[in-house]
């Protein structure tokens, strides 16, 4: 994304997605700690060369899956 829209306008907003591994092909799952998550951002920076981000979003967490029946 960086060499399409570098130098970046005042107006663009860029987003960022953090918190997921890839442990195979296809496959991905969400890591949150924080040193994981500080990486992440870290990782973001130096690869869009900025300073800062403006939006960072975390991965979602998968839910439990609820043993009881729903009420009709």
């Amino acid at each position: 994304m960086r060499n399409p829209l570098s130098p970046y306008p005042q107006h663009l907003l860029i987003a960022t997605k953090v918190g997921l591994v890839r442990p195979g092909p296809g496959q991905s799952m969400p890591l949150g700690s924080p040193y994981y998550l500080r990486a992440c951002v870290e990782a973001s920076l130096r690869r869009l060369r900025i300073e800062r981000l403006e939006l960072c979003l975390p991965a979602p967490t998968p839910r439990p899956h609820s043993t009881t029946n729903s009420p009709s």
